[in-house]
């Protein structure tokens, strides 16, 4: 939108200033003429076609520049109104989208609580909290190995709906991230790693692989100017770490974004404990 508008603005300035009127000749802002001292104002170089027009003459051409910069402020004002049916356009589509996100993950939500309970013996709240957080996280990491992603995504969730104060938070936020960008719901992956870049200031391992995941994320929305954003923090804050590295080769086009962030970073369970 602000392109337009600055181009409307670089053309209205070049028209004006290209305009050379009899008026500057006599009040002397034309470069060729020169003061003698006899008081013959003399010119440097002859002029040229366009400037030997009387003043009858030379009012067409300041006539007929108004009337192009008229036809270009209407060609702008069409491509605003352009830009802003599609931001229109793509606000709805998001919508639609997180619409349909929602209603999956209550779907997989509810496919988690319906399954039977398995029998346990008599605990205290704690303890069964403890127990249940333990079993999640040990199902989604279990699910994630085996490339199981939806059912892993449901015990994640889980875990993060039902425990947000849990110790494996920041595991579970990180990894749902992963699964969701390995399903290529990069948008929705790049909503976990936003919470994960959240939580990195209380982190000391693996903060590093937030920033560098959410770059990848918009690097595969086609978001490059996003992405260079969030590399380059990445490599402002950690760069010596071997994901900068990963990230530079990215962004000078002598790698490609990776599919699978399993695959990508191998030890990634290194990074997602407590």
């Amino acid at each position: 939108m602000f392109g337009s508008n600055q181009r409307f603005v670089a053309l209205l300035f070049v028209a004006l200033s290209a305009c050379k009127t009899s008026g500057d000749l006599k009040s002397g802002n034309d470069p060729r003429v020169n003061d003698d001292p006899s008081g013959v104002r003399t010119l440097d170089a002859p002029p040229g076609p366009g400037e030997v027009a009387t003043r009858s003459e030379q009012a067409p051409t300041t006539q007929k520049s108004a009337e192009v910069l008229e036809r270009e402020l209407e060609v702008t004002q069409g491509e605003l109104e352009n830009l802003r049916h599609q931001i229109e356009r793509e606000r709805q589509e998001w919508q639609l989208k997180q619409s349909e996100i929602e209603a999956e993950k209550k779907k997989l939500e509810d496919a988690l609580v319906s399954r039977p309970a398995q029998a346990a013996p008599v605990a205290s709240s704690q303890e069964g909290d403890k127990n249940t957080v333990e079993a999640l996280w040990r199902q989604g990491l279990e699910s994630a190995q085996k490339k199981n992603d939806a059912e892993a995504l449901v015990s994640l969730r889980s875990l993060l709906s039902n425990y947000p104060k849990s110790k494996h938070v920041w595991g579970a936020t990180l990894t749902a991230g992963m699964l969701e960008y390995r399903l290529k719901n990069y948008k929705v992956a790049a909503i976990y790693f936003n919470q994960a870049i959240d939580m990195t200031s209380k982190r000391s391992v693996g903060p590093s692989l937030a920033w560098y995941f959410q770059g990848l994320a918009f690097y595969k929305m086609n978001k490059k100017e996003d992405a260079s954003l969030f590399f380059g923090e990445l490599d402002r804050r950690f760069a010596k770490t071997p994901v900068n590295a990963k990230a530079r080769k990215i962004l000078a086009g002598k790698a490609k974004a990776p599919n699978d962030l399993f695959a990508d970073i191998p030890n990634w369970l290194d990074f997602v404990g407590p």
